[in-house]
């Protein structure tokens, strides 16, 4: 799979909104969160991959590790 689009990531993980922060949080709310996982993805980082490195990520910051629902919300975003 190619490196994720930037902003394709961000607006999943924004509508996903995992800590339900919005709509009274900033739009850069995730953005620490968002910019690890972007660092951690490659090109050869398939779906599968991409949703444990966003469990990872989220669980270090939130200890939030209910991240399955992504998994299609990549794969149709592909």
């Amino acid at each position: 799979m190619p490196k994720i689009n930037y902003q394709k990531l961000k607006s999943i993980i924004d509508e996903w909104d995992p800590i339900q922060l919005f709509p009274g949080a900033p739009d850069d709310e995730y953005i620490i969160e968002i910019n690890t996982i972007y660092d951690l993805v490659d090109d050869s980082t398939n779906v599968e991959e991409l949703v444990l490195i966003i469990r990872g990520v989220f669980l270090k910051y939130f200890k939030l590790i209910n991240v399955w629902g992504l998994l299609g919300r990549f794969w149709v975003s592909r």
